[in-house]
């Protein structure tokens, strides 16, 4: 089971990185300013709505954006995960 996981993350990420190299060569940069005033660009949709179609595929769990990673954080999950985002 963790070995096909893997290679299903692995493969999710190998097609996001195709993803955002069609965006760069294409010469398409248009950013998006977020609420947190964070840059939001369409590589960075592209490769997230690659990743969570091969993700959500799968019965694990996933937990999106920024997370604030603290000691008295509760634990999102019980069992195996992915976190697609930047953790700070």
């Amino acid at each position: 089971m963790m070995k096909q996981l893997l290679n299903t993350a692995i493969t999710a990420a190998l097609e996001a990185g195709k993803a955002i190299l069609e965006i760069y060569h294409s010469g398409e940069f248009d950013v998006e300013i977020k609420g947190d005033n964070s840059p939001l660009t369409i590589a960075d949709t592209a490769s997230h709505n690659v990743i969570v179609s091969y993700l959500e595929k799968t019965e694990i769990a996933i937990v999106f954006e920024n997370i604030q990673l603290c000691e008295s954080a509760p634990r999102a999950f019980d069992r195996v995960g992915f976190f697609i985002g930047r953790f700070t």
